[in-house]
C-alpha cells in the first residue's frame, strides 16, 4: 500500500500512508528497510539479521546519507556536497563540483596546526537560534579526515579550477544558485524543498558569498583569511 517517491539503483523511498516514510536498500546483503514516521521520533530497521549475529555489521549502511537528508529537511536544514574546515572558531564551507579541488584544499588547509577538517566531501548547514552552523559528516572513506563538531558558519566560497590567486565577491543571488546545486534536497516531499528554499534565501542574505581559486605552492588560509 505504500507509494513509490524515489527510487536509484541505491536505495528506495516510500511513503506508507499519510505519517510514515520507509527507506529501502533492496541490494543490500540482507536487504533491509527503515520505517520512520514522518516527525523522525520513532521507527524500527526491518531485515533478516540472523546469519550476521556474529558479524559487525552497520543495519543502514547506504541508506543513512538520504535518510539524514530527510530528517535534517523536517528543520529546513541540509547536507551539501562541499568540503569545510574550522578554524578560530569560526567555519569556511568550500563548494564546487567534484574535481574542482576540495580534497585538495583540505590537504593544504590541514596541514595548519589549528585547522580542524569538518569533512572533503559532504558538510552539514543548519540554522539555529537564528544562526548557521557547519558540522562534518560521518560519509568519508579516511575517518581522519571529517570531524562531529559544528562551529558558527563565517562564509561559503565556490572554488573554481585556476592557477591563480583569487577572491571575488559574488552575490546572494549567484550564491543561492550555486547551493542548489550542490545541495542534497528531497524534491519527492514538496514541504521540505519549501523549508530549505526558505533556509537557503536566510543564508544568502546573512552568510558572504565568494568565488574562489588557488595556486599550489601557496598558503590558502591566508587567501580565505586575508580577503
Amino acid at each position: 500500500m505504500a507509494v513509490l517517491l524515489c527510487k536509484t539503483e541505491i536505495y528506495e523511498i516510500y511513503q506508507s500512508g499519510a505519517e510514515e516514510l520507509v527507506f529501502f536498500a533492496p541490494r543490500q546483503k540482507p536487504p533491509r528497510a527503515i520505517f520512520i514516521d514522518q516527525n523522525f521520533s520513532q521507527g524500527k530497521v526491518v531485515g533478516e539479521f540472523s546469519n550476521l549475529k556474529d558479524t559487525p555489521f552497520y543495519p543502514i549502511q547506504h541508506t543513512d546519507i538520504v535518510f539524514f537528508s530527510n530528517w535534517l529537511a523536517n528543520w529546513g536544514d541540509l547536507i551539501l556536497h562541499a568540503s569545510g574546515i574550522a578554524f578560530d572558531d569560526r567555519g569556511y564551507c568550500f563548494a564546487g563540483s567534484s574535481g574542482v579541488g576540495k580534497s585538495t584544499l583540505a590537504d593544504h588547509l590541514i596541514a595548519h596546526e589549528n585547522v580542524t577538517l569538518l569533512g572533503e566531501d559532504q558538510v552539514i548547514l543548519r540554522n539555529m537560534d537564528g544562526r548557521f552552523w557547519i558540522y562534518g559528516t560521518p560519509w568519508h572513506e579516511a575517518p581522519e579526515r571529517c570531524s562531529p563538531m559544528g562551529v558558527p558558519l563565517e562564509r561559503i566560497f565556490f572554488l573554481q579550477q585556476q592557477e591563480e590567486n583569487t577572491v571575488k565577491r559574488i552575490t546572494p543571488f549567484e550564491g543561492f544558485k550555486r547551493l542548489m546545486q550542490t545541495a542534497f534536497i528531497p524534491y519527492y516531499r514538496p514541504q521540505a524543498v519549501q523549508d530549505i528554499m526558505k533556509t537557503l534565501s536566510r543564508l544568502s542574505e546573512t552568510i558572504p558569498f565568494s568565488q574562489m581559486s588557488f595556486k599550489l605552492g601557496t598558503d590558502p588560509l591566508n587567501l580565505i583569511l586575508g580577503d
